[in-house]
């Protein structure tokens, strides 16, 4: 038994590359669990040329992986790695959970805690789980938690602040905020929160508008209530949604209310809400996530940052069963440098290739297609979701999470040397 046992142990380079090259079965066999199943590297190696090489024959041979794979290193390690290299080349993201080696079991613990949470969401009903806690690493050395829950908003507990999705009424200057009827809805239960004027805060920059901020006027030092018109109003007399605003516009909202530095903790909807939406709810709660992530990951204002707990009370269904059954990736979107796309090529006889990639947020469409020698020419790109409609072009567009990037030949499309 011993001897059996010690000819399937795997110890050293050179082991290891006779392992991989001298079997063709085990490349084959790895390279179908690396495009169908989500894998986790553990201290696996992957700066190592054998490894390199045998993903690399998976990706030539069968195309990138449309499963997510993730790969655990310590802030030391990855110093040797090549992030981006991982991430976009590979497909495989990689993840820092410690300093030292000895983090290791604890992330480990943390990972298995989470996928138990995740396996019971999947296996029962996506509402039999009414909340999920993330925690999120801030500068300076302190962290907050960020909680998504399948309820109707409260009212907020002392040192609290909530914040509300409105829209734009632009028939006056500046824009007066426009209640829908679930701010009116909340104002009946919680009647003592607000009653007077407001106070209007322009988002963005003097060439651009990004969105308003509107603060009851008499209670502007210490407001336990924002309103928010996370809406591009530019050419338009009640303002456009925006997936890229609601971005925008939630990250400035948890600045403004940070700044006062009388508020630990924000209670919010979800914003970009309301009649007449196309993008799924989906898309504008993975925006305002990006958002939160935004305003976790910049440097506060503060010398000790005061909010501590962000959390955003979802009441349509099929959002929170995508939160719920582990469709959006919700500590990928706060937590990463990068973000997921799924790039889709048409090659004129109803075949498609898939390409799904990790890509750095500040990625533009365009450089999502060029990172695969993808020439533009005479070619035909669509994107879904679109975060703004106020782009020249699609390839102009940032990414975003979950979108999808279809590429259609209009007579002939060039992918590097190859010519479909």
């Amino acid at each position: 038994m011993a001897d059996a046992l010690l000819n399937e142990i795997v110890i050293g380079h050179q082991q290891y590359q006779q392992a991989i090259n001298g079997s063709n079965v085990f490349r084959r066999a790895f390279s179908e669990v690396f495009r169908r199943r989500s894998l986790l590297f553990v201290g696996s190696g992957l700066t190592e040329s054998y490894f390199v090489n045998l993903i690399a024959e998976s990706l030539f041979s069968l195309g990138p992986s449309a499963m997510p794979h993730y790969a655990l290193f310590t802030a030391k390690d990855l110093e040797k790695a090549d992030p981006e290299f991982l991430a976009v080349r590979l497909g495989i993201t990689p993840i820092v959970y410690g300093e030292s080696h000895t983090d290791l079991p604890g992330a480990l613990n943390r990972i298995h805690r989470e996928g138990q949470n995740l396996s019971g969401a999947k296996e029962a009903s996506s509402h039999v789980l009414s909340s999920l806690v993330y925690s999120v690493a801030r500068k300076q050395a302190t962290k907050a938690t960020v909680t998504l829950s399948f309820s109707r908003l409260p009212a907020p507990s002392p040192g609290a602040c909530v914040v509300l999705n409105v829209g734009l009424d632009n028939s006056s200057a500046p824009p007066l905020p426009e209640y829908g009827p679930m701010v009116r809805n909340y104002h009946d239960e919680h009647p003592d929160l607000w009653n007077d004027d407001v106070d209007p805060i322009p988002i963005g920059s003097k060439t651009r508008n990004e969105g308003w901020l509107f603060e009851p006027a008499s209670r502007a030092r210490n407001s336990a209530v924002l309103f928010v018109g996370a809406r591009d109003s530019q050419g338009n007399s009640s303002g456009v949604r925006s997936l890229e605003i609601v971005s925008k516009a939630t990250a400035s909202a948890l600045r403004h209310i940070e700044a006062k530095g009388k508020r630990r903790e924000v209670v919010m909807g979800v914003l970009g809400a309301g009649g007449g939406v196309n993008d799924s709810p989906v898309y504008r709660l993975a925006a305002q996530l990006a958002g939160i992530r935004d305003f976790l990951a910049q440097s506060p204002e503060r010398a000790k940052p005061s909010l501590r707990k962000i959390e955003i009370f979802i009441v349509d269904r099929g959002a929170w069963a995508a939160v719920a059954q582990g469709r959006l990736d919700v500590a990928g979107i706060l937590t990463s440098r990068l973000t997921r796309v799924l790039v889709r090529i048409a090659d004129g006889h109803g075949r498609w290739e898939e390409y799904a990639m990790s890509v750095p947020h500040s990625w533009s469409v365009e450089a999502v297609l060029h990172a695969y020698n993808i020439v533009e020419e005479n070619v035909e790109v669509t994107a879904y979701p679109l975060p703004t409609q106020h782009r020249n072009s699609i390839s102009q567009l940032p990414v975003f999470p979950g979108m999808i990037v279809e590429v259609h030949p209009q007579r002939v499309a060039v992918f590097g040397r190859r010519t479909l």
